[in-house]
C-alpha cells in the first residue's frame, strides 16, 4: 500500500521534503542556505581581516602606503618572526618603504620554513638587486630558474640577471665630487684673549705688554672655496681602493695675513666582511697660513704653515638595523716649516656609536683621547720643556630631517687639553689645563637636483688656567654647493 504523507500522522519528513518531487522548496531553501552562509562567512571574513595586521598591511600596500603597513607590522616581529605569511609581507613593507636590509631578514625567515617559495626568493633576490649585492642577488636569481618558472617569470629573472651584469661593470668604479663655495664672518681669526696684557701678567709676570702681530684681536668677513672629489674601485665584491682629496682657501676682507690656503688628500683599501668593514688609509696635507707675526732680529718672519703625513685605521660594524659601532686610530707627523719647536708627532683613538632613525634622523656620539709627542725642546736651555700634550673629549651631533629636502643638525663638543711639560706655556704657571666648549646649529636645504643651500653658526669658547689662550668666537656663514657624479 502506498503510503503518503497524511499517512504519517501529520509530521513532516525532511527526506520528502527536499526530493524533487517538491521543486521550488527544494530551490527556496538550497537559496536560503546558500545566502545564511555567504552571510555569515562574509562577516567572519571581514571580523578577522579587520582584527589581522597582515591583512590591514596588504590593504595599505595596495594603496601605495609602504611606510604606515611597516610601521604596523614592525612593532610585531618578536612575536610573529617565523609565520611565512608575516614575514613575507613585513619584507614586502620594508623593501618598499627603503629599508631594504629589514625586508633581507624577514625574506630568509620565509624561506628558512618554506624554502621553495618563489615569491620570497624572487623578493630577495631583489633586495639584495637594490642594496648593490649583485654576487648574493644573482644568485637567488638563479636558483629561480631552477625551479622551472613560467615564461613571464622567466623574462623577469633574465632581464634581472642581464641588468646585474651591466651594474656590476659600472658599479666597479665610483667618482663623486663637490664645490662649495661660501661668505661668512668670524669674529676672533687668530683665536686671541680679549684681554692681552692681563695675560701676559699672569704667565709671566710682565706689566703693561700692548698686543702686537697675532696678538691682536681681529674680526673680518671672508670668503671660502673649497672643493672634494672622492674615488673608488671595487677589486671584489668585499675588496675596494678609495681615494680622497679636499682642498679649500679663505680669504678674509683686510686681513690678508691671515688667508688660507688647505689641501688633503687620502688614499686607501677597504674590506668589508658580512655586517663589518675595515678601512686602512695613508694620508698627507698641506695648511698654509702666513699669520701676522712681526719681523725678527735675524730678518725672518715665522708662520703657521705646516706639511702633514700619517694614517687612519678604521673599523665599522653594523649591530642591528640603524646601529653602528665605530672605531678609529690615526697617527699624524706634523711638521712646521719654520717654527720647529711645534713639531709633533700625534696619535689620536676614538669610538662612536652611530644610530640611524626610521624617520630618517641621524644621531652621533663619539669619544676621542690622544697624545701630541714633541720633536724638540722649546730652547736649548730648557732642554726638559716642550709642547707635548695630552686630549681627550666627547662630541655629539643629531641630524634632523624635517622634510625630504630640509634638514637640521646641531653638533655640541666639549674637550680638554693638559700639558705634559711644566713650564711650557707659561712661566708662572707650570701645567696648562684648557677646556673647550664647541656648538653648531645648521640647517641644508636641497633646493634642486644636486644643489643645496647651508646656512650654518657656530661658538667656540676655551677656558684656560692660563689666562693669555683664553678666548672665545662666533662663526656665521652660508654657503651653496653643486654636487657632481
Amino acid at each position: 500500500m502506498a503510503l503518503n504523507n497524511k499517512s504519517l500522522g501529520g509530521h513532516v519528513n525532511s527526506q520528502n521534503f527536499i526530493t524533487s518531487s517538491n521543486p521550488r522548496r527544494v530551490r527556496a531553501a538550497a537559496t536560503a542556505i546558500g545566502l545564511i552562509g555567504f552571510l555569515a562567512f562574509f562577516w567572519t571574513g571581514a571580523v578577522f581581516a579587520a582584527n589581522d595586521p597582515v591583512a590591514t598591511a596588504r590593504k595599505l600596500l595596495d594603496q601605495k602606503k609602504p611606510a604606515e603597513a611597516y610601521v604596523l607590522l614592525e612593532p610585531l616581529e618578536r612575536t610573529r618572526a617565523g609565520e611565512p605569511d608575516f614575514d613575507y609581507w613585513l619584507g614586502v613593507a620594508a623593501i618598499e618603504s627603503g629599508k631594504t636590509e629589514r625586508a633581507t631578514i624577514a625574506f630568509e625567515r620565509v624561506l628558512i620554513v618554506a624554502p621553495s617559495s618563489a615569491g620570497a626568493r624572487f623578493e630577495l633576490a631583489r633586495a639584495y638587486y637594490i642594496m648593490g649585492t649583485y654576487e648574493l642577488s644573482k644568485l637567488e636569481f638563479e636558483r629561480l630558474l631552477a625551479q622551472n618558472p613560467t615564461s613571464e617569470g622567466k623574462k623577469a629573472i633574465e632581464t634581472f640577471l642581464t641588468e646585474i651584469e651591466k651594474r656590476k661593470a659600472k658599479s666597479r668604479s665610483t667618482l663623486a665630487a663637490y664645490i662649495d663655495l661660501s661668505v661668512g664672518r668670524d669674529t676672533n681669526i687668530s683665536s686671541t684673549t680679549d684681554n692681552f696684557a692681563e695675560g701676559v701678567q699672569s704667565a709671566f709676570g710682565i706689566p703693561n705688554i700692548l698686543p702686537t702681530g697675532n696678538s691682536i684681536k681681529r674680526s673680518a668677513n671672508y670668503g671660502t672655496l673649497q672643493a672634494s672629489v672622492d674615488f673608488r674601485y671595487a677589486f671584489t665584491d668585499n675588496l675596494a681602493g678609495v681615494f680622497n682629496l679636499d682642498a679649500n682657501g679663505r680669504t678674509y676682507q683686510l686681513e690678508s695675513d691671515f688667508n688660507i690656503k688647505n689641501a688633503d688628500t687620502l688614499a686607501g683599501l677597504l674590506y668589508r666582511l658580512g655586517e663589518s668593514s675595515i678601512q686602512g688609509s695613508v694620508r698627507a696635507g698641506q695648511f698654509r697660513q702666513q699669520s701676522a707675526t712681526p719681523i725678527n732680529l735675524s730678518g725672518l718672519k715665522s708662520t703657521n704653515n705646516r706639511n702633514s703625513t700619517g694614517g687612519v685605521l678604521e673599523v665599522r660594524h653594523s649591530f642591528g638595523s640603524g646601529h653602528y659601532l665605530i672605531g678609529s686610530a690615526m697617527f699624524n707627523r706634523l711638521r712646521y716649516t719654520e717654527n720647529r719647536v711645534q713639531d709633533t708627532n700625534q696619535s689620536v683613538a676614538s669610538l662612536g656609536y652611530l644610530r640611524e632613525w626610521q624617520s630618517g634622523s641621524v644621531s652621533v656620539v663619539s669619544l676621542y683621547g690622544g697624545r701630541d709627542k714633541a720633536l724638540r725642546p722649546l730652547n736649548s736651555a730648557s732642554q726638559d720643556i716642550d709642547v707635548t700634550r695630552k686630549n681627550a673629549g666627547v662630541r655629539l651631533y643629531h641630524q634632523i630631517l624635517v622634510t625630504s629636502d630640509i634638514n637640521l643638525s646641531l653638533l655640541l663638543g666639549y674637550g680638554e687639553r693638559k700639558d705634559s711639560k711644566a713650564f711650557a706655556r707659561a712661566a708662572l704657571i707650570d701645567f696648562g689645563h684648557d677646556k673647550t666648549a664647541e656648538a653648531s646649529l645648521g640647517a641644508t636645504w636641497r633646493f634642486a637636483q644636486r644643489w643645496s643651500l647651508r646656512p650654518q653658526v657656530s661658538y667656540i669658547r676655551n677656558q684656560s688656567n692660563i689666562a693669555l689662550y683664553e678666548f672665545s668666537k662666533t662663526d656665521i656663514s652660508i654657503a651653496i654647493r653643486r654636487e657632481f657624479d
